[in-house]
């Protein structure tokens, strides 16, 4: 999944300690902590599968009133770093020094999905005055990498069938695992199954399913109403003692619906050049959807009018037969990321 998404999410909850600060009253230090060095425990790993390496991190960080340990609430602490391309969230916990130039560590556990060469890519720290460092490392000091050797990465991809769906109708998650290395099936493979937010959020959960023999799993969501939601699958590696789990792979899917369009005009003749109402609704339902009016001329349908669908999904349009003789109409609703385009039944009006 998106690891920005996930980063964000992470940070968000964890800057929310800072509503607890000590007021800053006069002469009260305003300087955030600053980041002196980055240390890592090894500059290569090789690892495989769906196997799990550790790397320490050692920060040392300095301030003239001292760094401070605050929680979250929720399991995250200051201070913190984000490591990698995949944003990995890690905390630190002091090691040795003092509060006001000490080292502080974290252990990341590192997967064989990660690229070929990572390091960390921001750090927060807040003092005992409130003050906070917000930082990426690779812009104030000289940043360490590592390089990673992996192999047999499982690659986890996401379908949602029948695409598009129409509305209240079934909807059918299918997750398949391959190795990356020989392109076969992964069968049996523990893996982890989400729903909406705990895509991006998800930091602590466990396997809830398995492939089965051909490195598939199948859920059905039954028909009966819209599961608009993404729908997402990874394999979860061991939790590391004070960090979150670490995900190996990801994918997701979003079920695209169909538009199903109604369209009933008011009087099905009308003198040339009168406005004729057409009323009719979308669905799934949808407030604010620019439908198209089109008139077909020869083969070609051609737009000759818009409205927007209102809080009830029902939208009303104008027709104006523009001369005598029958003229056929019909509704598009354009598609957009989460809907397939449909139209509405063709019908005629005739020019009197």
């Amino acid at each position: 999944m998106n690891a920005f998404r996930r980063r964000t999410a992470v940070l968000a909850g964890i800057l929310l300690l800072l509503t607890g600060t000590p007021a800053r009253g006069a002469g009260a230090d305003t300087t955030a902590p600053e980041l002196a060095s980055i240390d890592l425990s090894r500059e290569s790993i090789t690892v495989a599968g769906t196997d799990v390496e550790l790397l320490t991190v050692s920060v040392r960080l300095t301030d003239d009133v001292g760094v401070v340990t605050r929680y979250d609430g929720a399991g995250g602490t200051s201070p913190f770093l984000f490591f990698g391309s995949r944003g990995v969230p890690v905390s630190l916990v002091f090691g040795t020094g003092i509060p006001q130039d000490g080292v502080w560590t974290g252990v990341v556990a590192v997967t064989s999905d990660w690229a070929a060469r990572e390091q960390p890519v921001q750090v927060v720290a807040q003092d005992e005055a409130g003050n906070t460092l917000d930082v990426d490392p690779r812009t104030v000091i000289e940043t360490p990498a590592v390089t990673v050797l992996s192999s047999h990465t499982p690659v986890v991809d996401v379908t949602v069938t029948p695409d598009p769906v129409m509305p209240n109708a079934a909807v059918t998650q299918t997750v398949r695992v391959t190795d990356k290395d020989t392109g076969l099936p992964w069968p049996r493979l523990p893996i982890a199954v989400g729903l909406d937010n705990s895509c991006p959020e998800d930091g602590i959960s466990t396997a809830t399913a398995r492939t089965d023999a051909n490195g598939r799993y199948q859920r059905i969501f039954p028909a009966g109403q819209l599961y608009q939601v993404v729908m997402c699958a990874w394999v979860p590696a061991a939790n590391v003692p004070g960090q979150r789990s670490t995900r190996i792979g990801g994918d997701a899917a979003f079920p695209r619906y169909k538009f199903v369009v109604s369209a009933t005009p008011a009087a099905t003749s009308a003198p040339t050049g009168t406005n004729v109402a057409v009323n009719g609704s979308v669905a799934p339902p949808v407030q604010g959807k620019v439908v198209q009016l089109q008139r077909l001329y020869g083969t070609e349908w051609r737009t000759v009018g818009t409205a927007g669908t209102r809080a009830s999904s029902r939208y009303t349009v104008v027709a104006t037969p523009p001369g005598v003789g029958v003229w056929t109409y019909r509704v598009y609703a354009p598609g957009d990321t989460s809907h397939a385009g449909s139209m509405s039944p063709a019908f005629t009006i005739r020019g009197t």
